[in-house]
């Protein structure tokens, strides 16, 4: 029997593959068929893999609810749109805290990105990135030390708070488990919080090239191969990082790390950086004013001067990527019943 007779006389039983963004390429032949914010659900028959594409939009979902409602469809995990729902939600809650304690904060990297040229998601990313200067970080870092719970199910994680190895914060929503397809695994859904640190006036430069080069080390250190990929493989250094590790722990290389980022006071510095994981600079003067902005169906706050700071790290940020770089983290979610340990 051929694959054509096989499909048209299997009951399908159908397995959700995800939810991805309708591009020009590939779906539509002529761009003005494309309608901002379409979508698909893929599903596909886990007797005779046939493959069954169903189109919506942002706006109404009724042709998939329907889909499943007339087909048997597996769905252990989120779907890609409700694994953004839950972000949302911990987004409120954790700036909520922060603004409670008085915490100054922005929305950074692709969060602002797509808060400005999307209205919230960019439609390809899964994650949330905050920013706040050192000294703004360090009060949140008193607050969670003594306890780093947020509430009933969010809670901070750091190399200052913790045993973490991590050189910035997460926030970890315990109610959604989390498989991530990188190396580096996480347990739970997260928020990234990312302290921004001095740059010296004078061969700053010179200054970031070894923070990198601690960065260098301590990504090898971790097998974290996410991280500048071939530059970590190539590493010329392995064999000194490899007898290193064999005297300074990797908690200890993480807090050596942080102290050497943390160097310069951020009050008397031209530039700032997310030295502990980001590569690019911007000027310090972006964290004297920010401005609400909606983000889905929440505010929350960034940069007034948004301009300034989304050319620094994108460029022309209102062109699109193309569409090999319009990449996420590729991770599957589930919801924790009340009942499971």
């Amino acid at each position: 029997m051929s694959d054509i007779e096989k499909q048209n006389n299997c009951h399908h039983i159908y397995y959700f593959n995800g939810t991805t963004e309708k591009t020009l390429e590939g779906f539509y032949k002529e761009p003005e068929d494309y309608k901002p914010g379409e979508m698909y659900n893929l599903y596909f028959c886990l007797k005779c893999s046939h493959i069954e594409i169903v189109d919506y939009n942002l706006e109404d979902d009724t042709p998939v609810q329907e889909f499943e409602a007339a087909n048997t469809v597996i769905k252990s995990d989120k779907s890609y749109k409700e694994i953004k729902k839950e972000l949302v939600q911990s987004l409120y809650e954790f700036k909520e805290f922060l603004e409670y304690n008085r915490i100054q904060y922005s929305i950074m990297s692709g969060t602002m990105l797509g808060c400005i040229r999307h209205g919230g998601f960019i439609p390809w990313d899964d994650d949330i990135d905050i920013a706040m200067l050192r000294t703004e970080y360090e009060k949140m870092l008193e607050i969670f030390r003594k306890n780093p719970n947020i509430n009933e199910h969010l809670y901070a994680s750091g190399a200052e708070i913790d045993d973490s190895e991590l050189p910035f914060v997460k926030i970890y929503n315990t109610k959604i488990k989390v498989e991530d397809e990188a190396l580096v695994n996480t347990e739970y859904l997260w928020i990234d919080v990312f302290p921004f640190d001095g740059l010296p006036k004078r061969n700053f430069r010179m200054f970031e090239k070894y923070i990198n080069n601690l960065k260098r080390v301590y990504h090898y250190r971790r097998r974290d191969w996410t991280r500048n990929c071939d530059d970590i493989r190539n590493f010329r250094a392995k064999r000194v990082v490899t007898k290193i590790s064999r005297i300074v722990s990797d908690k200890k290389y993480v807090k050596f790390l942080i102290h050497e980022c943390s160097k310069y006071n951020t009050n008397n510095v031209e530039r700032v950086e997310d030295l502990t994981w980001g590569n690019k600079s911007i000027p310090r003067f972006l964290f004297d004013d920010f401005v609400e902005y909606k983000f889905e169906n929440i505010t929350v706050k960034g940069f007034k001067e948004f301009d300034t700071y989304l050319r620094c790290i994108y460029g022309d940020y209102m062109q699109l990527p193309p569409e090999r770089d319009r990449i996420n983290h590729g991770i599957k979610a589930w919801r924790i019943n009340n009942n499971e340990e």
